[in-house]
């Protein structure tokens, strides 16, 4: 967000604080809130790494229902862009109906929060009526992005606790893994996602 328009909405902000002939912050005061309120807004490093992940992509995925069963294999497009000013990656995903499964679509959005100092996301798609939300970290390089949530299993009727692993292996090429915790504890890998970035 530009200083401006910080100023801005400030002003509108402070409108009913005027009404009520309450007290004016002072000017000091009014800068620090606005620092505050840049460097929360401010894109920086993290949402650079996610930008590395923008682009349009094809993949070939893998899920297991239960270790040591034959994966579901299955294909199709994703386009991911940077919106908000960088802020956010949105990731609209996209399958034709194969494998016995009808078409596929999905969407989502990933950021990092620069008050919590984690990523945050949110994904829904057309096999669910639930909404997952995860929160993660980075490697120090960046390059390695590991995200938990938890999230309602119909298959064992119960919430499991699950990972996403996205490690980006290059500048067209990255692999999203899928592990999830089994009612006695076990994490097994539920899926693979392997990405490769469209050639125009």
């Amino acid at each position: 967000m530009s200083r401006s328009a910080l100023v801005t909405l400030l002003a509108v902000i402070a409108v009913p604080a005027l009404a009520d002939d309450k007290p004016k912050q002072p000017a000091n005061a009014e800068a620090a809130m606005m620092e505050a309120w840049e460097k929360h807004a401010t894109p920086g490093p993290a949402h650079k790494h996610l930008a590395a992940l923008a682009g349009d992509w094809t993949y070939d995925a893998k899920f297991w229902v239960a270790p040591g069963a034959p994966p579901m294999e299955m294909k199709g497009t994703a386009k991911r862009t940077m919106i908000m000013g960088g802020r956010f990656l949105q990731d609209d995903v996209a399958g034709p109906a194969q494998g016995g499964m009808p078409p596929f679509q999905g969407f989502g959005l990933t950021g990092y929060d620069n008050h919590l100092k984690k990523y945050v996301a949110t994904w829904v798609d057309s096999m669910t009526t639930s909404i997952m939300q995860s929160t993660g970290e980075a490697s120090a390089d960046g390059k390695t992005i590991t995200m938990y949530h938890e999230d309602f299993d119909p298959m064992v009727n119960q919430k499991v606790k699950a990972r996403d692993v996205t490690r980006i292996t290059g500048p067209d090429t990255n692999i999203t893994e899928f592990y999830k915790t089994t009612p006695d504890g076990k994490e097994m890998k539920a899926g693979e996602i392997t990405f490769k970035r469209s050639k125009k």
